[in-house]
């Protein structure tokens, strides 16, 4: 029988819910390996280090190449951020993936959220409104 043919990506993204979500593999350098180019096309990029070009990442990689296996996931929600000419909020999960001894890397999901923090804001909004409104009612009364 043939071994998994499977690329390490595709091992990884098999445990997920792909809908709005993209993978990506990083080595401890921050070179992207892999990615499934879902929410953008990080074809250009890959070969070279994401700490160098995006900020964030280069703000946390010294934590991100201390990531184990044993690690909880890092988990990074609701980042308004230009990202690629795209201006979504997205969530950012990273997470230690070694799919052999020989193999490791950083596993990057992002999540696009911008719909759903947009639904939240408003209704964040409207309930706000809807207090200021009762206050003054209260205080007209």
């Amino acid at each position: 029988m043939k071994p998994h043919s499977l690329t390490y990506l595709q091992q990884f993204k098999s445990h997920f819910n792909p809908s709005g979500y993209q993978f990506v593999l990083l080595d401890n350098q921050g070179i992207i390996v892999e990615s499934c180019n879902t929410l953008f096309n990080l074809t250009f990029y890959q070969g070279l280090s994401a700490f160098t070009f995006i900020p964030f990442l280069e703000s946390i990689e010294e934590t991100l190449i201390k990531l184990s296996v044993a690690d909880q996931p890092l988990y990074f929600p609701r980042l308004d951020i230009p990202f690629f000419s795209h201006h979504h909020i997205y969530d950012f999960t990273f997470q230690r993936f070694q799919p052999t001894d020989d193999d490791s890397f950083i596993a990057w999901v992002i999540k696009d959220n911008t719909n759903h923090y947009h639904y939240l804001r408003q209704i964040q909004q409207e309930r706000n409104l809807a207090i200021v409104k009762n206050e003054r009612s209260r205080l007209n009364g």
